[in-house]
């Protein structure tokens, strides 16, 4: 994506480090990173709010906690296989639902850790989407361990491969089992869109891009002329 001329590239903000005197005057040091202008001057009502004990702060680092999304076909990150989930703690946890938080301001129904520069397996996915039992749920070391012989040909996007479409065959039903957040193993029989999620995000966990499943279909139509 390019750069907006009206961004600025902030390398400290800290409204928990204001004072209820100096407003947000008082910094700590962080990593360099870029904020569209619209954002700043939300953030500096959140931190001028937060002095004056009208907002939480924690509302505030809420409101920054958007993950990274990495990007591009031949990402060495994106290439790579994950490796299972071993232990299931706070940072786990911290990192699914800031995992999470990205999904959902990126607009997507899924997301994989592999897409935040982080190669474990675990995937997030919109189950049931648009209906009143709409879901997200969070898959740790998920395994597809079945699937019916029908297949259906779908559009695709990702959000690591940003304006590109393309029709994928998918299998229609499958079953995958995974462990929660609670490290409890569950298993899932899903079909149409919540299988075509699970199906996408499963193979970003193996190195996978929709786009591989593209020329595959391709070269079996070529085979078939």
């Amino acid at each position: 994506m390019k750069i907006s001329s009206k961004c600025f590239v902030v390398s400290s903000y800290s409204p928990m480090g204001a004072s209820r005197s100096s407003g947000c005057e008082k910094f700590t040091e962080m990593p360099q990173f870029i904020i569209p202008h619209q954002v700043l001057e939300i953030l500096a009502v959140l931190c001028k709010m937060a002095v004056h004990n009208e907002v939480s702060k924690e509302l505030i680092f809420k409101f920054m906690s958007k993950l990274k999304i990495i990007t591009g076909e031949n990402n060495p990150i994106l290439r790579a296989m994950s490796v299972p989930v071993k232990k299931i703690d706070a940072s786990l946890k911290k990192f699914a639902k800031d995992l999470k938080e990205t999904m959902i301001r990126a607009d997507g129904l899924g997301i994989a850790s592999p897409q935040v520069g982080k190669n474990i397996r675990l995937f997030i996915v919109t189950l049931n989407y648009k209906t009143d039992h709409q879901a997200i749920v969070t898959m740790l070391n998920p395994e597809i361990i079945s699937h019916g012989k029908k297949t259906e040909i779908k559009e695709e996007g990702c959000l690591s491969l940003p304006g590109q479409y393309g029709n994928v065959e998918r299998f229609y039903e499958v079953t995958v089992a995974f462990q929660d957040l609670d490290g409890t193993r569950q298993v899932f029989e899903l079909k149409g869109l919540n299988a075509r999620v699970v199906q996408h995000e499963n193979d970003h966990i193996n190195g996978v891009l929709f786009v591989d499943r593209m020329k595959e279909m391709e070269e079996r139509e070529n085979l078939m002329l």
